[in-house]
């Protein structure tokens, strides 16, 4: 006697529903739409170097200034590669520090003069904004990729 397949059984050139799609790109790419992800990385590590002592950018605000990825992709280089950069100059779009490391973040910007107020950083008085001409903190200098795509510096 033949036995049928159940109506719950896939078929065997059906995929499982739980495996990943080797279509999508790989969550954990810093920038999957980037073709060289080192690239990226090193766009971001060289921004954050250029924001001054005292002052922060958003995961946002950096974002914007590269022109590829969004908060969450600056996180991720942040949370694996930063560590050699003045990371604790890069918070939330609320001002708060990264979760976590917070005690230590807002310990460091004190030091340096950061305005802070309720264990956030004042992002009104203390955000970094890249002057255009500003030679020390161009984007240009910092050799990130215009909203156009190509990399200048």
């Amino acid at each position: 006697m033949v036995s049928s397949p159940r109506q719950d059984d896939p078929e065997p050139d059906d995929p499982d529903p739980h495996d990943p799609d080797p279509h999508d790109p790989d969550p954990d790419d810093p920038d999957p739409h980037d073709p060289d992800p080192q690239d990226y990385v090193e766009f971001v590590l060289s921004a954050v170097e250029a924001i001054p002592p005292g002052q922060v950018s958003t995961y946002g605000d950096l974002a914007e200034l590269i022109g590829r990825g969004g908060p969450r992709q600056i996180g991720t280089v942040m949370s694996r590669y930063g560590a050699g950069v003045p990371w604790w100059r890069v918070v939330r779009a609320d001002g708060r520090a990264a979760k976590g490391l917070e005690p230590t973040a807002l310990a460091r910007l004190a030091r340096e003069g950061c305005p802070l107020r309720g264990g956030r950083v004042d992002l009104a008085r203390a955000r970094f904004r890249p002057a255009p001409g500003d030679s020390r903190h161009d984007e240009t200098d910092l050799g990130v990729p215009t909203r156009r795509g190509s990399v200048q510096g």
